[in-house]
């Protein structure tokens, strides 16, 4: 009975070992050459500069053209001002390098990072007929995205952070002069 007992016990500890094996995401880490950029390079190499609020972020697979799949994460950005060429687009679609979908989760070290919700500054660019697709991309990945909070605008690179009108000023100057 004893032996019942023990083999019950290890047979229960098995199956909620590989449960939980099975919930775990399987973890894909990718990381890029990060060419260092000025907020004046940015400005004057991107295709827009936009102010805006996150309003939707959805993670997605996509097929590369090697027929390889990676995540991606499209995020929504309801634009407040352009700071470079004014499209008429009033929301914005960017695709972000990795993300997690059902049991995969890619991890970019240098993507950026958006929260719903969050007021941002952005250096966009669109490339078509890439794996971006019709969407933009976060040009300079995260040296082109500024947290816009309490005044401040604050990058993932806290090097770089400053008063959010400091910040504004520089890309108008360094725009003026391009």
């Amino acid at each position: 009975m004893a032996k019942k007992i023990a083999l019950i016990s290890i047979a229960t500890i098995l199956v909620a070992l590989s449960i939980f094996a099975m919930a775990q995401p399987t973890q894909v880490n990718t990381s890029y050459t990060l060419v260092p950029m000025t907020v004046k390079e940015l400005a004057q190499s991107t295709d827009n500069i936009l102010i805006g609020k996150v309003t939707r972020i959805q993670p997605s697979i996509v097929e590369n053209t090697g027929g390889t799949s990676r995540v991606w994460t499209d995020v929504v950005v309801e634009v407040e001002k352009y700071l470079k060429v004014a499209p008429t687009e009033r929301y914005v679609t960017l695709r972000l390098a990795g993300g997690r979908m059902a049991q995969v989760e890619e991890i970019v070290s240098e993507s950026v990072t958006l929260n719903e919700g969050e007021r941002v500054l952005l250096f966009i660019k669109k490339e078509l007929n890439t794996i971006w697709g019709d969407n933009y991309f976060v040009h300079g990945m995260i040296q082109g995205k500024y947290l816009l909070k309490n005044g401040y605008a604050l990058n993932q690179d806290s090097s770089r952070n400053t008063m959010e009108e400091d910040l504004v000023t520089e890309i108008i100057m360094a725009l003026n002069k391009s």
